[in-house]
């Protein structure tokens, strides 16, 4: 198989993970649903220009932590992929509160001041993209006070896991249909299971799996599945207290983007280098 990146009481307090009620999920994200606006405040469009001016395009998902951090994949602003211009922080906005692709003057436009790639990165698909996971530090906060941002909550340790859990929800920009290159006008969401890695080893041999990877669904056709475009966008779960964790974020999948389950870097692992960095000054 072709493994693919999917390019196109704590610091940040106890208020995150709020959300309007969810719709449940019926028969991309390929395969997802449009999403109701602003159902996923957390949810931030990267956009990218080498040249750092107007315009900036999609290029990844990303999710605000707190008003000053957001989270993403380290592919997403790493210079060996993407050319050196993608090491420049004044080369990428933020765009916070947007349902459509199309913005239309409502959204908060952030900029971006300081990447923050995982030390122990690798962009290399035959060791399975080991620490795919960078933050990003924004030059002034996002405003909470508007009613269509907020920020997700981060599992509280890191043997808070949701594998099994239903209510678990990747939402994105990308490809929803990967072999004719369309992409949606608003943001898809999709729901989908979690695997433990026994399961995914099991049904899925792959070499490198590791214990900071999250396997998404199975791949089966008709389900919901990352694509390009989706990549370092949040895999968020309703935890019992009512609020809603971001438990993964997009890092890889199959050529295609069906066949296999969607990888995530799971944020559990990561989550005192999250904490650290909020609470850097």
């Amino acid at each position: 198989m072709l493994w693919i990146l999917l390019v196109a009481g704590i610091a940040y307090g106890q208020d995150c993970g709020a959300k309007p009620p969810q719709r449940p999920w019926a028969p991309a994200i390929t395969n997802g649903r449009d999403s109701d606006p602003n159902a996923w405040p957390w949810q931030l469009s990267l956009r990218y220009n080498a040249d750092g001016v107007e315009p900036f395009g999609h290029t990844c998902g990303a999710s605000l932590l707190s008003p000053n951090l957001a989270l993403t994949a380290a592919h997403c602003v790493d210079p060996e992929i993407g050319g050196p211009e993608r090491d420049i922080p004044a080369n990428f906005r933020l765009i916070a509160g947007a349902h459509a692709m199309e913005l239309t003057g409502s959204e908060q436009v952030l900029s971006v001041s300081e990447i923050i790639r995982h030390s122990r990165y690798v962009a290399d698909s035959t060791i399975g993209f080991p620490n795919d996971i960078a933050l990003l530090r924004l030059a002034a906060p996002a405003n909470l006070d508007d009613p269509n941002v907020a920020v997700v909550c981060i599992p509280e340790n890191s043997t808070h896991l949701f594998d099994g859990r239903p209510n678990c929800w990747m939402t994105g920009w990308g490809l929803v249909d990967f072999w004719d290159g369309r992409l949606p006008t608003v943001l898809q969401e999709g729901e989908q299971e979690l695997l433990t890695n026994e399961e995914c080893q099991a049904e899925f041999p792959f070499p490198n799996l590791r214990e900071t990877h999250q396997c998404v669904g199975r791949g089966a056709d008709g389900t919901p599945g990352a694509c390009q475009g989706d990549s370092g966008g949040p895999l968020t779960c309703l935890e019992d207290n009512g609020k809603w964790y971001q438990v993964g974020v997009t890092s890889f999948g199959i050529l295609g983007c069906e066949g296999a389950p969607s990888m995530y870097t799971r944020v559990a692992a990561y989550r005192e280098w999250i904490i650290d960095r909020i609470n850097a000054p």
